[in-house]
């Protein structure tokens, strides 16, 4: 029996109306799709009512679970974490974002306002559960002048805030910013590579003074005895002929050497071949190698992702806002949420039809990329949400 059969006083069961079919047996008469999604809607909120005793500390995360795998589009829980874009500007050009190949200008580039931001962050302190704000997205936080202010707004909400950075503006007075300003997370992008290789990927980078920026911001964390944040250092490889997703990414010991002393957290992975056709004249082309391992994608269920101008857009590989979800100048953020758009865009990740958005017909993150996310060792999830196109019989 179905989790939402019985929620409602008097709703009726399975339809009980079958058919005969040569090659696959008998099968129920599916219901229309309007009818789906109000079972599903109903089915998490009776489970919700019967495991409510049951439900682990962190609810929403186990509530996105059961919706992920479920399949359901109409989510009754907020996002787990907000994407917010300070910036779509880069001081940056790298040879694998697309930021390094869009020409950006005033007109089509620019900073958050700052009555926008306030007005998602109070929005997210409403949620029931702590919500994670993460601020990047296209450009370089660090951009934003008042970067500082907005990490602490979020703190003073009771919000958790991370951010991603290149590290080249890491200035000495960006780091006393960054360390006072309550901080959660911070992942810098410094690649194990050549400093002549680092410098042709990371264009305009300059490999020695980056580095420096990072150990002077170590340093200083270490002597303030700061806790937070938590630092991470992303390190990124190219790959050009080489297309095997499953090949291990060795550890370089002189470059981990580097900061040994520091609590710092090294993860190596390949660089992504960025979503969507508009992408093609990237160096990259990806080619789908293998057809049937191609994954679910979690993003449309975990994570609500906002450009500098308060539009939704699809996910964090969306840098050119083509799947437009709505506008948070106007809309809430539930009413963005559980729009139309989003649960259409769930539907086709859960069957797995990503050819019907440009966007995702060509990520990579679908492919490799999650599986690391939900931890490749875990099999019983992979063989979850792994979907295997249906072959004619």
């Amino acid at each position: 029996m179905h989790a939402w059969e019985g929620a409602v006083k008097g709703q009726e069961r399975r339809n009980p109306c079958r058919y005969k079919d040569g090659l696959q047996g008998w099968f129920f008469k599916q219901p229309p799709e309007s009818q789906i999604l109000e079972r599903n809607y109903m089915a998490s909120l009776y489970f919700l009512t019967k495991m409510k005793q049951k439900l682990p500390h962190n609810k929403r995360r186990f509530l996105f679970k059961y919706h992920y795998y479920r399949g359901l589009y109409k989510c009754i829980y907020p996002p787990l974490n907000i994407r917010i874009e300070p910036t779509n500007r880069c001081n940056l050009k790298c040879v694998m974002c697309p930021n390094g190949n869009l020409d950006l200008n005033n007109s089509n580039s620019g900073f958050i306002n700052m009555d926008l931001f306030n007005k998602i962050i109070l929005q997210a302190r409403s949620f029931p559960h702590p919500t994670g704000i993460f601020l990047y997205l296209g450009g370089e936080p660090l951009m934003h002048k008042d970067i500082s202010k907005l990490i602490t707004l979020s703190k003073e909400n009771g919000l958790m805030v991370a951010l991603n950075s290149n590290a080249t503006l890491l200035t000495e007075k960006r780091t006393f910013e960054i360390l006072e300003s309550g901080l959660d997370q911070i992942t810098f992008s410094f690649d194990d590579v050549t400093p002549s290789e680092y410098e042709g990927m990371r264009r305009n980078a300059k490999y020695e003074k980056t580095l420096q920026n990072l150990l002077f911001f170590l340093e200083q964390k270490n002597r303030l005895k700061k806790e937070s944040p938590q630092v991470s250092i992303a390190s990124l490889r190219l790959r050009t002929d080489n297309l095997n997703m499953n090949e291990p990414l060795e550890a370089n010991q002189e470059f981990t050497s580097l900061f040994s002393k520091y609590p710092v957290t090294i993860y190596r992975d390949w660089a992504h071949m960025w979503a969507g056709e508009s992408y093609r004249k990237m160096i990259y082309t990806y080619k789908r190698t293998n057809t049937e391992n191609h994954l679910r994608c979690m993003l449309p269920w975990r994570d609500l992702t906002i450009n500098y101008l308060g539009q939704a857009v699809a996910c964090c590989y969306d840098l050119s806002y083509d799947y437009v979800l709505g506008d948070a100048n106007n809309m809430d953020l539930m009413d963005i949420w559980n729009s139309e758009k989003m649960m259409n865009l769930r539907k086709i990740c859960f069957s797995g039809s990503y050819e019907k958005i440009n966007l995702c017909s060509s990520c990579s993150y679908v492919f490799e990329g999650l599986k690391s996310d939900l931890g490749g060792k875990n099999e019983k999830y992979w063989n979850m949400i792994q979907r295997k196109p249906k072959t004619d019989k």
